[in-house]
């Protein structure tokens, strides 16, 4: 009998950036988090802090 296992994926985006506030694509230009960023990346820090994650893809710019 065939076991199922589950996958879920969570797709997330960056925090806040200066070019954010301001409309502007960033693309590999590495752009720092703004303090709204900040407080954006601790929060999703303290969303997944107990989720069981056996991988993690990012980039490697600052804002990621």
């Amino acid at each position: 009998m065939p076991t199922h296992q589950q996958l879920t994926v969570y797709l997330i985006r960056h925090g806040e950036t200066q070019w954010n506030r301001e409309g502007r694509c960033q693309g590999a230009t590495d752009i720092p988090l703004t303090d709204i960023g900040v407080q954006q990346a601790h929060a999703l820090a303290e969303a997944l802090a107990h989720k069981p994650l056996s991988l993690v893809l990012s980039s490697a710019l600052q804002r990621s």
